[in-house]
């Protein structure tokens, strides 16, 4: 059984204050609703909340002991830890706590702006296809082995994050795959993890209602690189380092990928689609070959560092899935699997939850993709993707959410008025913002877009998504391709702080289906 001189002994930058060092514990919480005899109960700061406040509730409630931060200085009947942030130790103090789980594991973290979870399927289906027990840890939700949790943040907090990955230590995972956001980088929730790998997959324009600026959001994510995987180093013996992996398909990745050539703690890997000359990454480079992309998918080959090469094919149109599959066949190479299996593994996948994820209507109508795609880069990836492969009209219908990143919509509506035929404006998730209100942000880049570009484009607002949906679906011709970004894999739309049934697939497919009486009916 831990206790307080066993933690203070192995946690750097924590010390007992007052109390028994042999006093037990059994459970450890952030939470003081969830404390009881033998729990330890950890003070966070939060934006809209001060953990501190609750540690009357926590000892109240039988907690063994408190862990508090150099800011708060009040006398309590309990034993108490102080650390300098309770919020950047909670990581550490997880995987001290749970038994240092990722040391059992092959842990493989990703990040960047868009692209996460749709890599993280992909090595999960060329993992699973090579007998490799995996666990997932992601925007949709947690997974492992039979067991599925509904995910509250992309990357939970540190004690969550450590509690879970030893859940899948226990469980026999292998690999874990973790989606890593920006958010979980820049407050320290994967601080305790020891990666094996790290991917960026991309960066552009999003979170700037919590970043502040571009600069302060890059380099949140390049802490993973910078920080957290060399430090994961520890891990290795006999002179083996911890890899990162690097899309450097555009600039972002290729000065990140230039900051990392001479750093110390790491191997370096780069891949991209093969075009251009310049220089992107040397020896270690993985390149695509003879890709071909349509609306049924992607098929590539695969040229590796050396002269070995192989075929790859997988059910997910376009080019930046493209860059998605050779990511995760990079990983999956670093890690050890072998060319057959990831074609096999990419071969076998079933698609990906709301990327681009296509509605079946039975050959009725246009074509229909639901995506997730929320940010300007996202959005001109998408309809770039798709644009070549319309023979009719292409349609977009999005929104963009309340309460978050306002500064993206203009350029959205600038994105969707460039590439499409026909743009339909209407709702995200408004939360607590006047769902008009934040149509007319993205309408004003639609109608600068027409006056300043020139652009020709048919547009229409319409704040009823099931409505907009419904109505593109009727409208829209039988060679004519319709995309519905933005909320993806969510079955839920949130407005005035509580959340409906929503889902753009069921919608969708409601549509086709009344298209389909429709059509008798005439």
């Amino acid at each position: 059984m831990a206790t307080l001189s066993d933690l203070v002994e192995n946690l750097e930058g924590v010390a007992l204050e007052r109390g028994d060092p042999s006093t037990p514990i059994t459970e450890i919480s952030h939470d003081s609703r969830a404390v009881g005899p033998g729990t330890l109960f950890v003070a966070l700061r939060g934006e809209s909340f001060d953990g501190h406040a609750f540690i009357g509730d926590a000892i109240a409630a039988g907690a063994a002991a408190v862990l508090v931060d150099d800011q708060w200085d009040r006398d309590v009947d309990a034993p108490v830890l102080r650390t300098s942030s309770t919020r950047r130790i909670l990581g550490p103090l997880g995987s001290w706590f749970f038994g240092y789980p990722t040391r059992s594991m092959t842990v493989v973290g990703i990040t960047g702006t868009n692209g996460k979870t749709t890599t993280s399927y992909l090595l999960e289906s060329i993992l699973e296809g090579a007998g490799r027990h995996v666990g997932v840890i992601g925007t949709i939700d947690y997974r492992w082995r039979g067991t599925r949790v509904a995910a509250r943040n992309t990357t939970p907090d540190g004690l969550t994050l450590q509690k879970t990955l030893r859940q899948m230590a226990d469980a026999g995972v292998e690999v874990a795959v973790l989606e890593v956001s920006s958010h979980g980088l820049a407050n320290d929730r994967v601080a305790g993890v020891e990666f094996d790998v790290a991917l960026f997959t991309n960066l552009s324009r999003d979170h700037l209602d919590f970043h502040n600026s571009m600069d302060e959001y890059r380099r949140a994510k390049w802490r993973l690189f910078e920080y957290f995987l060399p430090a994961s180093a520890v891990k290795y013996e006999d002179g083996e380092l911890p890899t990162a992996v690097i899309n450097v398909e555009r600039d972002e990745g290729r000065q990140l990928a230039a900051s990392l050539v001479d750093a110390d703690g790491l191997s370096l890997r780069t891949f991209d689609l093969g075009a251009g000359e310049h220089h992107r990454g040397g020896a270690g480079r993985y390149i695509s070959r003879q890709l071909a992309v349509t609306l049924d998918g992607v098929a590539m080959t695969v040229q590796e560092p050396g002269d070995g090469e192989f075929s790859v094919s997988a059910p997910l149109p376009g080019r930046f899935n493209a860059e998605n599959i050779l990511g995760a066949v990079v990983v999956a190479r670093e890690i050890g699997v072998e060319p057959d299996k990831i074609t096999r593994g990419l071969r076998e996948l079933d698609g990906i939850p709301g990327r681009m994820e296509r509605v079946e209507a039975d050959g009725k109508g246009p074509a229909v993709f639901v995506d997730y795609a929320h940010t300007p880069d996202a959005l001109e990836k998408a309809l770039a993707t798709l644009e070549p492969l319309v023979e009719g009209q292409l349609w977009v219908i999005f929104g963009c959410g309340g309460d978050r990143d306002a500064t993206k919509r203009a350029p959205m509506g600038k994105v969707a008025a460039r590439l499409a035929d026909v743009v339909v404006v209407t709702n995200d998730n408004p939360r607590r913002e006047d769902p008009e209100a934040i149509i007319d942000d993205v309408v004003a880049g639609i109608e600068e877009a027409i006056e300043k570009e020139r652009c020709i484009v048919e547009w229409y607002r319409c704040a009823d998504r099931q409505r907009a949906i419904e109505e593109a679906i009727w409208r829209a011709h039988g060679d004519d391709v319709i995309l519905i970004a933005g909320k993806g894999h969510e079955t839920y739309q949130e407005r005035h702080g509580e959340r409906r049934d929503f889902d753009d697939r069921q919608v969708a497919r409601s549509g086709f289906r009344r298209l389909g009486d429709r059509s008798c009916s005439d």
